[in-house]
């Protein structure tokens, strides 16, 4: 359980990452080696489009985007179990 009323979440790699997405592209896959599935994976994209997650599981999930961006862009997402 985790109260936090200021201040910044501490981690590293396994569970919280800013990612590439190639410009062109509307799908971006994350692997990662995890022992479950994370209950929930919230993104947000470094531009203004749509995005969900799809296909979650211990082994990574799949970011999706409305809108293709012209340039490469940054994707920011955190897994929580």
């Amino acid at each position: 359980n985790l109260s936090l009323t200021e201040g910044h979440i501490a981690g590293n790699s396994s569970f919280r990452d800013a990612t590439a997405l190639p410009a062109g592209l509307t799908t971006l896959v994350v692997t990662r080696t995890w022992n479950t599935a994370p209950v929930s994976v919230t993104v947000t994209p470094s531009y203004d489009t749509k995005i969900w997650v799809e296909n979650v599981t211990a082994t990574g999930f799949t970011i999706k985007v409305d809108t293709a961006s012209l340039k490469d862009e940054k994707i920011y997402w955190q897994a929580i179990w």
